[in-house]
């Protein structure tokens, strides 16, 4: 009713005292609009038991003596943790008759949140119900994207905000990743620009060389535009396009910067805290991404991190 912690309890007499009293001004609110005279009875009970806590009315239901916490206060949380294992207990038994005997350090943090239990409780109970409790790190699934992705990403998006000065030449805008950008470089001003698609069924080994042969150039050049572009020709060389590992790694970054996943990582970011925990809300996030990397785990990982 008061939202204090029970396992181990709250020790701070001031804050226990703050607790009920906003408890017993939350509770007071909806009495004045309930007319369903069960509601108002339950109501009652627990703006009287609330008082009695506070010392109104029945000195001996205090969990206060001389403005310290009391003995009765430690029952009432010794009470509220044997209720709450016992709940988790018969949580515990349905998903060992499930067939589930492993579980994660994730789900032991799982069960924290959602019973308000210690760490130390929770893991006892799947212990004792014969659980095996391994240790994985949740980010671990995370994709290894390559180095100076994002600066990359940040770079060719600063690119397709400019305009090339020659009259003839081709819009930037056009410019998405490394492939419409090496499409970009090799298309002559004045002539249809090429083709991205073209670029991205051409080998790693051709990419690299291409930009390899257009960076040297571009890097003696003194303006914005032959700045950027040399700056992102070196880094496909060099971090992108060296490596057909590191080409599959891009080709998944740009998965992950794609607009439906910017949307919806939006999203996730700003819902509540206690939203991002809700296991609807969670696995609802986790199936869209999902369908784009085709890996539950994978999937897991971005959620995690997307979600803080």
């Amino acid at each position: 009713m008061t939202g204090l912690p029970f396992d181990p309890p709250e020790k701070a007499a001031k804050k226990v005292k703050e607790a009920i009293e906003k408890a017993i001004k939350d509770f007071g609110t909806p009495l004045g609009g309930e007319s369903q005279q069960l509601t108002r009875d339950e109501i009652n009970s627990k703006l009287a038991f609330l008082k009695q806590c506070l010392g109104e009315g029945a000195t001996d239901g205090s969990v206060f003596d001389n403005g310290k916490l009391n003995a009765y206060y430690t029952e009432l949380a010794k009470a509220r943790t044997k209720k709450a294992i016992a709940f988790l207990k018969e949580t515990v038994q349905f998903q060992k008759h499930s067939g589930i005997h492993i579980i994660t350090n994730g789900t032991i943090r799982s069960q924290v949140r959602l019973t308000n239990l210690s760490k130390e409780n929770v893991e006892r109970v799947y212990q004792e119900a014969g659980f095996t409790i391994s240790t994985v790190d949740p980010n671990n699934a995370f994709p290894k994207f390559p180095t100076n992705a994002d600066k990359t990403f940040t770079e060719l998006e600063a690119l397709g905000k400019l305009k090339d000065p020659n009259p003839q030449g081709h819009n930037l805008s056009m410019i998405v990743d490394l492939y419409s950008f090496t499409a970009y470089l090799c298309s002559k001003p004045g002539c249809p620009a090429e083709n991205p698609a073209e670029y991205r069924a051409k080998s790693t080994t051709e990419l690299k060389n291409i930009l390899d042969e257009f960076a040297r150039p571009l890097s003696s050049r003194n303006d914005n535009l032959g700045k950027l572009c040399a700056s992102i020709a070196t880094a496909g060389k060099t971090f992108v396009f060296n490596s057909e590992d590191n080409r599959a790694a891009y080709d998944k970054y740009l998965l992950y910067r794609a607009t439906q996943m910017e949307t919806l990582f939006k999203i996730i970011k700003n819902v509540p805290d206690a939203q991002k925990y809700n296991p609807k809300f969670a696995e609802s996030c986790i199936k869209q991404i999902s369908a784009v990397f085709n890996e539950y785990d994978v999937a897991l990982a971005i959620f995690n991190k997307e979600a803080g």
